[in-house]
C-alpha cells in the first residue's frame, strides 16, 4: 500500500461515507495509486452478492 492508499483504508475503518465520497473522487481523477484496492474490491464483491438476486440474473448465487 502507498502512503495515500494507507490513509484511504484508516478512513473506511472510521467513516465509511466519507471512504465513498473520496474513492469516488479518486476514480474520476485517475488517482489510482491513492485508492483503497482491498476495500474497494471488497465492497463491489459484497455488492454484486447482495444485488444479483434481486436484478433476477439466472446465475446468481441465493
Amino acid at each position: 500500500m502507498t502512503d495515500g492508499s494507507e490513509k484511504m483504508s484508516g478512513t473506511y475503518q472510521v467513516d465509511f461515507n466519507t471512504w465513498t465520497d473520496q474513492t469516488a473522487q479518486l476514480l474520476r481523477e485517475g488517482r489510482w495509486a491513492e485508492i483503497d484496492t482491498e476495500h474497494l474490491i471488497e465492497e463491489i464483491e459484497d455488492l454484486g452478492k447482495r444485488d444479483s438476486p434481486r436484478r433476477g440474473f439466472a446465475n446468481a448465487e441465493p
